[in-house]
């Protein structure tokens, strides 16, 4: 993998984040979608079971990662895709809700 691979791939991955946020934040997206999805989430950061024990370096964190990626992205799927591409549109039009991310990818 290059550098310009990482960046594309961190980029994507900064733009992600910033779209489940709006789309959490957004009131056209109906309440269930994001109970389920905060709900889930949470239930797993507290949960005492682990998919892999976190006191494993690296790999232990990683699965955490990926569970997290997992459901972001099953969450965005969920949603209208009029408003992802609305949501999409806007952020890559520069106007950043989580405003520390527009510093990470540039």
């Amino acid at each position: 993998m290059n550098l310009v691979q990482i960046n594309t791939f961190v980029t994507a991955f900064m733009h992600n984040i910033e779209l489940a946020w709006r789309l959490l934040l957004d009131n056209r997206i109906p309440l269930i979608t994001k109970i389920l999805f905060m709900g889930i989430l949470g239930a797993y950061v507290i949960s005492p079971i682990d998919v892999i024990p976190d006191f494993l370096p690296v790999v232990g964190q990683v699965d955490d990662l990926v569970l997290f990626v997992l459901m972001m992205m099953q969450f965005i799927n969920s949603c209208p895709i009029t408003l992802i591409e609305e949501h999409k549109q806007e952020i890559l039009n520069g106007e950043w809700k989580i405003s520390f991310l527009k510093y990470l990818v540039r």
